[in-house]
């Protein structure tokens, strides 16, 4: 694939995306989140080595295919007619779908598939804001500030491009554990990125940005989550940290490990004590 050179919006296959077609390399969403929440060293890693076969990998992608790109869905899997993936006969079979290119699965993962889907169709939400749009368009463009190449893959863009969807499954959507898991998982990062992105390639700044989140077990549950202004100026902060951190390590070719500061002497943290047990003590002390 050639190399992307101008800021713009492409008709990549979800590979080409993942493979960075940009020199040296650009930096997405999931990259500015793994700089934050882990280290330089983890990710040039991880940008460098195969990650190996991950059936939750398989899933995701298989379910975006189905919901999003339901046209793509028969051509880009392969059914195992086996119960489970315990017999080296169905592993071997796996495999050969891998090298043709195709994701592996399951009669009945395919089923309970093509079951969320309907679920998720019975909601007139998930209907409207999946309609009538775009669905995993890639856009590149190279930061104002820095001129590093950064790229974003948006679930879904409506017509308009007001607003922007990302469709996730998840063990549970309740409010409770997918709100702690926006912040767990840096998915305020992903907005910011997101918006901030798009509003770079096109000119036009979307007004929302919104979670669909559907959980992977029947009854297939739906929640909707539109991310509040606050959350989305917090990823914005460290969005900008971690292009900071992605434009020092290029320039010196350097990738640390767990370290307080990018670029300082200091190779150790001081620890500090949670609020939680400060409050605790001092209600010790006073008793």
């Amino acid at each position: 694939m050639a190399t992307i050179t101008e800021p713009g919006i492409y008709d990549l296959t979800n590979e080409e995306y993942h493979a960075d077609p940009c020199e040296p390399m650009s930096l997405s969403a999931s990259g500015a989140k793994q700089l934050i929440q882990s280290c330089p060293a983890r990710f040039i890693y991880d940008r460098t080595h195969s990650r190996g076969v991950n059936r939750n990998f398989d899933i995701g992608t298989a379910s975006h295919l189905m919901v999003l790109e339901p046209e793509k869905f028969d051509s880009s899997v392969s059914i195992v007619e086996a119960e489970d993936w315990r017999k080296a006969t169905s592993r071997d079979e796996a495999d050969r779908a891998r090298e043709e290119g195709l994701i592996p699965l399951l009669r009945k993962e395919i089923d309970s598939l093509q079951a969320a889907r309907t679920r998720l169709w019975e909601e007139p939400l998930a209907r409207m804001a999946l309609t009538g749009g775009d669905a995993e368009k890639s856009l590149f463009w190279q930061d104002e500030g820095t001129g590093i190449w950064c790229r974003i893959r948006p679930d879904y863009i409506p017509k308009g491009g007001k607003r922007l969807f990302d469709y996730k499954t998840a063990i549970s959507a309740s409010p409770d554990d997918f709100g702690k898991a926006i912040y767990r998982n840096g998915y305020h990062q992903q907005a910011a990125w997101y918006l901030d992105g798009y509003a770079a390639v096109t000119g036009d700044r979307p007004d929302e940005f919104w979670f669909i989140v559907q959980e992977k077990t029947p009854p297939y549950l739906v929640a909707f989550y539109r991310m509040d202004p606050l959350s989305i100026e917090i990823g914005r902060v460290l969005n900008r940290k971690a292009i900071g951190i992605f434009k020092w390590c290029l320039e010196h070719d350097e990738w640390p490990g767990y370290v307080p500061e990018i670029g300082e002497k200091a190779r150790f943290f001081d620890t500090q004590p949670p609020a939680w047990l400060v409050r605790e003590y001092e209600e010790e002390m006073e008793q």
